[in-house]
């Protein structure tokens, strides 16, 4: 969430944002989307609600050299606080390391 100099007083402003990260197994997709605990599964219409949702690109969109690998997830941060979405994000990406590492959640 970001507050805009200027003048403009206590407004706020959603952000969105895409971030590519190492290629996720479906199992991990589903351990990081199940798990989270602020930001629902769904797209952004321009709401306050901060949501998360897997993305594909469409084969037919110009990327250098073809298609992304890996796993893009489209973030759609809300009006809650900055430090309480980080730590549901951060606890997503801590339960796909804990897959990997073969080790299981307590």
């Amino acid at each position: 969430v970001v507050g805009l100099a200027g003048g403009l007083g206590g407004f706020v402003l959603p952000i969105m944002f895409g971030a590519l990260l190492d290629p996720m197994s479906a199992s991990e997709r589903a351990a990081f989307f199940n798990g989270l605990e602020l930001f629902q599964l769904g797209s952004s219409w321009g709401g306050f609600e901060s949501l998360a949702v897997p993305a594909w690109p469409a084969p037919i969109r110009d990327f250098p050299n073809g298609e992304a690998e890996g796993a893009l997830i489209r973030i759609h941060a809300g009006l809650e606080a900055p430090d309480d979405l980080i730590a549901d994000l951060d606890a997503a990406f801590g339960r796909v390391r804990m897959m990997r590492s073969g080790k299981r959640a307590s």
